[in-house]
């Protein structure tokens, strides 16, 4: 029996990945995205993508409401799942954001410890209870419920609590996982394509000329840098604050800025017809939302 949460997991995985990956030479992407002109203006592309890929915590909260509601009648005590956050900046898919001036304070010791709470931010809720999953999601004889999206196909078995709570937000299973699962497809789609763009190694390569002149010329790229040293309260000051200064010398961060948002106001135009279905899926959520929760 299919499990959306568990799906999601995976999906998650293969995202916190992408944000994860080193900058290596760029590989033929799977996405079929092709990049379009670099639009006049990118703060309204910027700001509806990121719309996209949130959560509303409204529409959490009464989704949560409802299937608490619904497992108490059974018998159980429901413990939400934490939503994955879905981060997005310039440095996706190469290293973490850093300044100079966080360079000189901890080095990148903040940096790495978001990345490990970003990765760890499933909690464990132990083991389940006899009939805790089958009360949640069904007993298996509810229809699987797919959707295509985005060019990829994601189904889930829409039973139990999570599909009387589905009913009740969204107005269906299906109209859920559509509207969730916009949050890993469009991750997914826009930073792979991105993340494969020769250009990155590009701004790169300047980078790494300028960390030449440092006491770090082995690094090709930020990521190599941050990643030698990632996880450690005591990661190296200098290596940072040079990391750090070149990204600003060559203007990495911004380079790749703009490329990440022509990706961004191609992929919102290639797909405009699906993404007005998904946002009145949402928008009607979000009033059911407020009156399931009185507001």
């Amino acid at each position: 029996m299919a499990r959306k949460s568990a799906q999601f997991a995976v999906a998650a995985g293969i995202l916190v990945s992408i944000l994860l990956s080193g900058c290596t030479q760029p590989e033929q992407s799977e996405t079929g995205l092709t990049i379009g002109p670099a639009p006049k203006t990118v703060s309204g592309a910027r700001a509806q993508f990121l719309a996209l890929v949130g959560t509303d915590p409204n529409v959490d909260a009464a989704v949560a409401s409802e299937r608490t509601a619904c497992m108490a009648k059974a018998g159980f005590s429901y413990v939400p799942l934490r939503n994955w956050a879905f981060d997005l900046d310039a440095n996706n898919g190469t290293a973490p954001q850093l300044s100079v001036e966080e360079a000189r304070k901890s080095g990148y010791a903040t940096t790495a410890s978001e990345i490990e709470d970003r990765k760890h931010s499933e909690p464990d809720v132990g083991e389940m209870p006899t009939g805790y999953e089958e009360a949640l999601y069904g007993d298996g004889e509810d229809a699987d419920i797919a959707v295509e999206l985005f060019g990829s196909e994601t189904s889930w078995t829409a039973g139990g609590c999570t599909g009387e709570a589905a009913d009740a937000i969204y107005g269906s299973p299906k109209n859920e996982l559509l509207a969730e699962n916009v949050i890993f497809n469009v991750g997914l789609e826009v930073l792979t394509a991105y993340r494969d763009d020769p250009k990155i190694v590009e701004v790169a390569a300047e980078w790494q000329k300028c960390m030449s002149a440092t006491n770090f010329p082995q690094f090709r790229a930020p990521f190599e840098a941050f990643s030698s040293t990632a996880g450690s309260r005591d990661s190296s000051i200098e290596l940072a604050v040079d990391d750090a200064t070149c990204r600003e010398k060559v203007d990495y961060t911004s380079k790749l800025d703009r490329l990440l948002d022509r990706y961004i106001s191609t992929f919102l135009t290639k797909y405009s017809a699906d993404l007005v279905e998904i946002e009145q899926i949402r928008r009607d959520s979000q009033l059911k939302a407020r009156e399931v929760l009185g507001g």
